[in-house]
């Protein structure tokens, strides 16, 4: 048997052999199968994971926000966690004004999550830091992960 993977065009031949089982009364060919599922999920999850993570921005200055946001980023920003905020922050960075280039998402940005893992050390929320957007006011209660979808 000829198996295809989809996620990097690796084939690789898994014989038959008369269906046989292995020590443990297994069909080898299930069992090799089942290995190679779970190897491909390992390695989507490690491969998305990873390309995340080169793409998330700390963000403690608005200026900055849009051209991140252009760029595909993910925002990690200080936000107080309102939802008058967050529509402000959609609002605020929504392109409408024929700025965008052709197939870019237009639509602004949304929180995504609150991370578990916070930033640390220079980056660390400081008791007295404020919310990004320049209307709120308000303290950071943490960083939240911002971003368009596309």
């Amino acid at each position: 048997m000829v198996a295809v993977r989809r996620d990097n065009g690796e084939k690789l031949t898994i014989p038959l052999e008369g269906r046989t089982k292995d020590d443990g009364g297994n069909d080898k060919m299930v069992v090799r199968i089942t290995e190679l599922l779970n190897q491909i999920q390992q390695d989507m999850y490690l491969k998305a994971e990873q390309e995340m993570k080169e793409n998330v921005v700390i963000c403690r200055k608005w200026s900055e926000c849009a051209p991140h946001l252009a760029a595909k980023r993910l925002l990690l920003i200080p936000f107080c966690g309102r939802p008058i905020c967050e529509d402000n922050i959609k609002r605020d960075t929504t392109l409408d004004d024929g700025t965008a280039e052709v197939g870019a998402s237009t639509m602004g940005a949304k929180s995504l999550c609150v991370p578990f893992e916070q930033p640390t050390g220079a980056e660390i929320l400081k008791s007295n830091d404020q919310c990004l957007h320049p209307e709120c006011g308000q303290l950071a209660g943490s960083f939240t992960l911002f971003g368009r979808s596309y």
